[in-house]
């Protein structure tokens, strides 16, 4: 089961600051990498950083989690 970065947080007990600590990065950054992409404060994480994220959740968040792209993305509407 492959979910978003803000949806394993929850699934999984961990808040910001817990998840900052877990994937080397502040509190608020770890915050603005959950956030909607649509969001004007979210944040993208750098290659290195998407490599973590992606080991230390197992392979449930991928760097397509983060682009809406790929098999674990909801599929766009006809016509985008």
């Amino acid at each position: 089961m492959r979910v978003t970065l803000d949806e394993w947080c929850k699934l999984e007990g961990y808040s910001f600051a817990r998840l900052g600590a877990l994937i080397g990065v502040s509190e608020e950054t770890a915050r603005r990498y959950c956030l909607p992409e649509t969001d004007a404060h979210a944040r993208f994480p750098d290659r290195c950083t998407l490599r973590v994220i992606y080991q230390k959740t197992e392979g449930k968040v991928t760097p397509n989690d983060f682009v809406g792209v790929g098999p674990s993305a909801t599929p766009a509407p006809d016509g985008e």
